[in-house]
């Protein structure tokens, strides 16, 4: 009888625990294939470096890094912090689309071997494979 309500208890407590994210699952080095349903046409590609509660990466022209935060199975990318680097072209118009979706979405789902982030209520997503090294 111990036995059986040792487990229910633990049970009961693994079942209170909130899912996280699966962003906070993710770690290795993705790179940007879309934002928006557009493919990405910059010289160089963004990338975000997932490790553990941060992110760091390339946005296109200049590194950055940011925290994420959990919020059970939503995330919210904490301030990003990023050089401030001169971009050739239209390199730092793309970036910022990048920039501005990364500070909205808070929702992640895996699609194949693709990762898409996404804010549903905001319209904006940006969808990342992993980077082939």
């Amino acid at each position: 009888m111990k036995r059986i309500l040792v487990l229910l208890a633990t049970l009961l407590i693994v079942a209170c625990v909130p899912a996280k994210s699966i962003v906070f699952e993710q770690y290795g080095e993705w790179q940007v294939t879309t934002i928006n349903g557009n493919s990405w046409e910059g010289l160089h590609t963004p990338t975000i470096m997932f490790s553990g509660n941060s992110i760091s990466g390339s946005g296109g022209c200049n590194r950055y890094q940011a925290t994420l935060e959990s919020y059970g199975e939503t995330f919210a990318v904490g301030p990003t912090a990023a050089t401030k680097m001169a971009c050739p072209g239209s390199a730092a118009e793309l970036e910022n689309s990048f920039f501005a979706v990364l500070a909205v979405v808070n929702e992640a789902r895996m699609d194949g071997d693709r990762l898409i982030l996404e804010n549903t209520r905001e319209k904006v997503s940006m969808v990342l494979s992993r980077s082939q090294q």
